[in-house]
């Protein structure tokens, strides 16, 4: 569903952000009717892979997961990206079809910058040095995936995705960590390139030697030293 909120409300936000905050006040007010607000149920489509996208979008509530689906359905989470974060921008400048899907993961809510504004943008200095520098680190981010599912065993690659989403989503606790979204063991599964059953049978053993508490799709990490421990691969 596309909708028009509040204009204060859009542009306070935008202002918050970086790169944005770099083109001032009034270049953003000059945009804000070119800038509409988007929300998501779980599990709902922002875009298809292979769309052509019209718009750069920014994560205002809720998560999105970017994926990849191979032609005999095989689905692999290659980002997530949380509010404030940025997505589409790499293919709307190399005007290429978006090479993955981009799905809620919770209910979700998203800014949907028309392409012409957001690339009229990219002439200004003080926009495109973040910007770059937010791309850079979306690469990095890829890059650190592709080395993970490639190299490493599930016991690894599991534990760095749960301190990555205690220092995503993470909310202290009693004792320990909850990571503050629902996470199904299908969804883990597609994150780090796992099958469920394997995916069950580790959490159980962690559960076990209380490294984590798992009720329902809520997650708690009971113990994040020994999970920093098992997120380095052996040598």
């Amino acid at each position: 569903m596309v909708g028009y909120p509040s204009r204060d409300a859009r542009l306070h936000f935008l202002q918050s952000l970086s790169p944005f905050a770099a083109l001032g006040a009034d270049r953003l007010a000059s945009a804000m009717p070119y800038i509409r607000e988007m929300t998501l149920a779980r599990g709902e489509a922002a875009f298809r892979q292979g769309d052509m996208l019209a718009a750069v979008f920014v994560v205002r509530s809720g998560a999105l997961a970017l994926s990849l689906t191979s032609e005999d359905g095989k689905e692999v989470i290659i980002r997530q990206v949380a509010a404030g974060g940025m997505l589409g921008e790499n293919d709307v400048i190399l005007g290429l079809p978006a090479p993955y899907e981009g799905i809620a993961l919770a209910p979700t809510t998203l800014m949907r910058i028309a392409a012409p504004v957001f690339e009229a943008w990219l002439d200004e200095p003080a926009f495109t040095k973040p910007l770059l520098h937010a791309m850079s680190a979306q690469v990095r981010e890829v890059l650190d995936f592709a080395e993970t599912v490639s190299l490493y065993t599930l016991e690894t690659r599991l534990a760095r995705l749960f301190l990555k989403l205690c220092d995503q989503t993470g909310r202290a606790v009693e004792d320990g960590i909850l990571i503050d979204r629902p996470l199904s063991q299908s969804t883990i599964g597609r994150m780090i390139n796992a099958s469920r059953p394997k995916i069950n049978l580790q959490m159980r053993r962690w559960h076990c030697l209380e490294v984590i508490r798992v009720r329902g799709s809520r997650i708690t990490v009971l113990d994040p030293d020994a999970l920093t421990v098992l997120s380095r691969p052996m040598r």
